[in-house]
């Protein structure tokens, strides 16, 4: 009796050992899978990173050709405006001189009015006279001539007449020849007057084309201006997904750089298990060949110790645990309360609960953390159990814990770019309880290894 049970605690202790080597080998596995995974992201967007910089470079090279276009442009608008200038110039100065033109003609036009004013006057003389004559009773030289009362009377009378005659004529003619002397001048100045203002019609003609010469040219410059700025702002916005891109890559390598950590960790924890496995298998064999040297008899059983397992099949004190947890601010990889972490994700939070009950020995993410449980219906969901959540591609993108009364509590609202304090505040990401159908992305459920 003895011997078998000895054998069947030599049994236990080697499917025990063989269990826990498969679950290494399974961490391993898993850890791999998560570090080619995160490789992959980080190639992907250093793919994303080069195509974006070939991007910049080419919309650097079209804003330094639009600039120079912009330049040509500038210069041709200066000048266009010089020459738009030159022909105001030139308008202005003839508008100067019609109107000098105008000036003149206006103060010609007086004098020949006053002219013609004392022609008519002088003329007005002349009838006044002939009607002083007529009213005497002279009405011809003869009369006149034939009144002398004598010879010197009669040559007196004679030459007054011829004289009076003479004066008459030779004031008209004189006062006829200034009158068309006037008009010439004022044909002339009217003649100028007309080719200045045929002058500026032509000059304002040049003028209204180089003007709209000049606002295609603005037109042109002003869609310059906008296609410039907008290879500068599609630049600006390619080295912000440079940038943004970067630091993604710097913290999934970060997230690679912990779970190697975690793989050393769980390597050195495995080495120390596997070495205490030895110990103990050593241990048994030792006291087996001390009972049978012995002779014990045959009523005497072995039992094996499971006393450090920590859960004890108590759903509620898993859910309490988790409470304690509550309002620990979310960040990206954190891992509190080890040093230099403020706060959890949603895969170290539900690693932390069951690490705390001994149903996960190292740290796993939300993908892993999935393949690691028993899957199981959502009406099967009980408190302590997980429930992940998945895109419409099947990848595995976040992690809870069910606490019953159709709600979870985990860390919830975060992101990758969360990881300060003041970035999980200002979204209310935390670890909080939410109903379990808050979230609307796919869900599958799944139970830890162990758990009742």
């Amino acid at each position: 009796m003895k011997h078998r049970c000895f054998k069947s605690a030599v049994s236990v202790l080697i499917s025990a050992a063989m269990c826990l080597a498969a679950m290494d080998n399974y961490q391993s596995a898993v850890l791999a899978d998560s570090i080619s995974e995160l490789e992959a992201e980080i190639a992907a967007n250093s793919a994303a990173i080069n195509e974006k910089r070939e991007q910049m470079q080419s919309l650097q090279e079209q804003s330094a050709s639009a600039q120079e276009y912009i330049d040509v442009l500038a210069g041709k608008m200066e000048l266009q405006q010089q020459n738009i200038d030159n022909i105001n110039l030139q308008l202005e100065e003839l508008a100067n001189d019609i109107e000098q033109r105008e000036a003149a003609i206006a103060e010609l036009q007086l004098a020949i009015d006053a002219k013609k004013a004392e022609i008519d006057e002088d003329i007005e003389a002349f009838r006044e006279r002939l009607r002083s004559m007529y009213i005497s009773g002279s009405d011809s030289m003869a009369e006149i001539l034939t009144g002398a009362t004598d010879f010197y009377d009669l040559l007196a009378r004679h030459e007054f007449i011829s004289r009076v005659a003479e004066y008459d004529d030779d004031m008209i003619d004189d006062l006829n020849a200034q009158l068309d002397d006037f008009n010439a001048q004022n044909d002339e100045l009217n003649r100028q007057k007309e080719d200045l203002e045929k002058q500026k019609a032509v000059a304002e003609g040049k003028r209204d084309v180089l003007q709209g010469e000049m606002n295609a040219l603005i037109d042109e410059y002003t869609e310059s201006q906008i296609v410039m700025e907008q290879l500068i702002a599609d630049t600006q916005l390619a080295q912000s997904d440079i940038d943004w891109l970067n630091s993604q890559n710097q913290a999934l390598g970060e997230k690679i750089e912990y779970i190697k950590e975690q793989e050393r960790i769980a390597a050195e924890k495995a080495r120390k298990e596997a070495e205490e496995r030895r110990r103990r298998e050593e241990e048994e064999r030792r006291r087996q060949a001390e009972l049978a040297a012995q002779q014990s008899s045959d009523t005497q059983s072995v039992t094996v110790d499971y006393s450090h397992e920590e859960y004890t099949g108590d759903r509620a004190a898993i859910v309490d645990y988790s409470k304690t947890y509550l309002g620990i601010y979310y960040q990206w990889c954190g891992n509190y309360p080890a040093s230099g972490h403020y706060g959890l994700d949603c895969s170290h939070f539900t690693y932390r609960v069951m690490e705390h009950f001994g149903l996960m020995d190292y740290y796993m993410d939300s993908r892993a953390q999935c393949r690691y449980c028993t899957p199981i219906s959502r009406e099967e969901l009980q408190p302590g159990d997980l429930v992940f959540y998945y895109d419409s591609g099947g990848t595995v993108r976040h992690v809870t814990m069910y606490i019953g009364n159709g709600q979870i509590i985990g860390a919830q609202g975060g992101d990758s770019w969360v990881n300060t304090e003041s970035e999980a505040e200002s979204i209310n990401a935390k670890v909080k309880i939410v109903s379990l159908d808050s979230d609307s992305r796919y869900k599958t459920y799944g139970r830890c290894p162990g758990m009742s």
